[in-house]
Order: C-alpha cells, then structure tokens, then sequence
C-alpha cells in the first residue's frame, strides 16, 4: 500500500504542472510558518510586556511610606544641619580608673522637618549615646584610629535607633567635638 502511495507521488512529481504546484504549496506553507511564527513571538512580547506591567503596579502598592515627610522646596534644603547633643558625655571603660570625655554632634543632610525630629529627641539619643559609650572597648579608643571609630559605632547605633521610629536613617556623621581619654 505504501509502495502503491511512493509510486503515485513520484510519477506526479515528474510533470511540469505537479512541479508548478509542488512548489506554490511549499511556498504557501512557509509564508503560513512565517506568519504564525511573528504571530506567536508578538503574543509572547505581549505577555511579557503585560507580566512587566502588573509587577511594577504589585512593586507600586508594596512602596512603604516614610514617616518623615520630604523637605520643604527652598533653595537648597539638603545643606548639613548639626545637631549638638548638649554638653560633654564621661563614661567610665571596662578597664580600671579609665575615663573617656567626649562631646558630640550630629550632622543630617534630611532638612528641616528631620532636624526639629532629632532636636526633639535630645534626651533619648543623649541617653542612647551614654549607652553606646560604655560599650566602646579602650583599646579601640586610643589607636590613631579612634576617634573615627568611635564616631561609626555611634553614628550606626543612633541610626538604628531612629530608623524603628523615623522609617529613615537621619544621622549621616557624627562629629566628636571633644575627646579626652584618661
């Protein structure tokens, strides 16, 4: 039976007519492929372009609001705003009659609305400060590098404070004004 069919397609191949149309149907055949492929590949970009678009509209709806509003429009509201913490901080090291006197200020670049936040918690960050000094280890303190040490220790722990209530890190230095170990 095969051969019967074998037989037929190749004595129909042989006329010029069968070749003609031999040819129109592969011609046809390809052009449909051709079409059906871009038609496929242009649903694909579509379906991609719409998983985009639901993930940017889910990443829009999961946005947490800051708590501290943005600063007020004026010439430039992110100039450095210093925060004194009042007057010197004495704590006493783990290491017998040993002494650290230190004055700090806290530097922001968050503005106003950040600035009178951090002003009206003086009290709560002084304490914060004591609570962070009488853990900073002496060996620490008098290398050449201590100073800036002590700086980054109270500058990460200040932060991490304020972030639970501010939503934000609002301290970007602190400065040590004073220093004295002994």
């Amino acid at each position: 039976m095969v051969g019967k069919i074998l037989g037929a397609l190749v004595a129909a191949i042989k006329s010029p007519f069968s070749m003609a149309l031999g040819l129109v149907l592969l011609m046809a055949l390809g052009g449909a492929g051709g079409f059906f492929w871009a038609k496929r590949t242009e649903v694909i970009e579509k379906q991609k372009a719409e998983a985009a678009k639901k993930a940017a509209e889910i990443a829009a709806r999961a946005h947490i609001p800051v708590k501290v509003p943005q600063p007020d429009e004026g010439p430039d509201p992110f100039v450095a705003r210093y925060i004194p913490l009042g007057e010197e901080f004495t704590t006493n090291f783990r290491e017998k009659k040993r002494v650290l006197i230190v004055q700090v200020t806290l530097v922001t670049r968050k503005g106003p609305k950040v600035e009178d936040s951090l002003k009206a918690r003086v009290l709560p960050l002084r304490a914060r400060v004591d609570a962070l000094l009488s853990v900073f280890p002496y060996d620490q303190a008098v290398t050449d590098d201590g100073p800036r040490l002590i700086s980054e220790h109270l500058r990460t722990g200040l932060n991490q404070t304020l972030r639970a209530d501010l939503g934000i890190n609002p301290i970007e230095d602190v400065l040590i004004t004073q220093l004295f170990i002994q």
